[in-house]
């Protein structure tokens, strides 16, 4: 290890390895795929393991952090693939199981019978990532360069560490905070989903933190996970949307006959009116949780605090 063990790389060794066991503790769960909670959790760790490689880019050897960076990212994207279709079948078989009328089983279940197929065929393209990341030993690489450094214990009174903290935070909600127009309009689609990634990379860097401030940022963690899960069902029904249309004329199969359409239509239109429903409700629950959180002065009190260091 050629760079110093000063208090932030300590720290950094100690969070970063944190996700660096997440991730390898449900490698064999993602690789049977019996139970899908096994590709969520990977997911959320190798998010988590993305944003604090990025904190903490001086701790970690510049010659191959850009490679490093590169393989978990490519490993998050596939394995958000994996979730959204297991979510998606999720929610169709949710859906099928409590149809209000028969004629809309026809639609579902060619619906569902495609996302199976989709979700099954993923899989091996998981697998092949995976596997290319075991024989580069990305996660083991990174891993071995950090480990001598865990070895001390990290110093949560650091100024150096709380000033890094404090410009990420800071950073963070300020990327939030200039998208909070999004919410001028329910239309505004890409804008609002900048708006989720915003809020989740605000929550994971707070996470990465939280020591240094004892139970002093849970309410602005708690709202922050509100906020990302109403914006990531808003983004949810905009996928579903755009997607479902496309799916009936056959764009994502083959080209349908009219007859075809005429059977599977009540049962896509159900579930796009649905969605449609679930969308603008999930937007006026946005709004309102937005606007009592501005109205308590959370992000306020989240920069004071941070900047307060306690």
């Amino acid at each position: 290890m050629t760079k110093p063990a000063t208090p932030i790389c300590v720290f950094a060794a100690h969070a970063l390895l944190t996700q660096l066991r997440a991730l390898a503790e449900e490698l064999p769960g993602v690789r049977v795929n019996v139970d899908i909670e096994h590709v969520h959790r990977m997911r959320v760790a190798s998010r988590r393991l993305r944003i604090r490689l990025a904190l903490f880019s001086e701790c970690l050897p510049s010659a191959r952090a850009a490679q490093w960076k590169k393989a978990v990212r490519r490993l998050t994207r596939a394995l958000g693939a994996a979730r959204d279709l297991d979510v998606q079948c999720l929610y169709v078989e949710s859906v099928r199981a409590d149809l209000p009328d028969a004629q809309y089983a026809a639609g579902i279940d060619s619906l569902l019978d495609y996302l199976r197929q989709q979700r099954r065929l993923h899989q091996p393209t998981l697998i092949d990532i995976l596997n290319r990341q075991e024989r580069n030993r990305t996660l083991r690489a990174i891993h071995d360069a950090l480990r001598p450094w865990a070895k001390d214990h990290a110093d949560p009174a650091s100024p150096a560490l709380h000033a890094l903290a404090t410009h990420a935070v800071e950073g963070r909600l300020a990327d939030l905070l200039a998208l909070e127009t999004s919410l001028d309009d329910p239309g505004n689609v890409a804008e609002l989903h900048a708006m989720r990634i915003a809020a989740k990379h605000l929550r994971y860097t707070l996470e990465t933190f939280e020591a240094l401030f004892d139970d002093a940022v849970q309410p602005a963690l708690q709202a922050l996970r509100h906020v990302q899960d109403l914006l990531g069902d808003i983004h949810d029904c905009d996928v579903w949307i755009d997607f479902l249309p496309h799916f009936l004329s056959g764009r994502y199969t083959r080209p349908r006959k009219l007859a075809e359409r005429a059977v599977l239509e009540p049962g896509i239109d159900y579930l796009l009116h649905t969605r449609t429903t679930d969308r603008a409700q999930r937007f006026a629950e946005m709004l309102s949780a937005w606007e009592g959180y501005t109205q308590e002065h959370l992000w306020a009190t989240l920069l004071q605090t941070v900047r307060d260091g306690s």
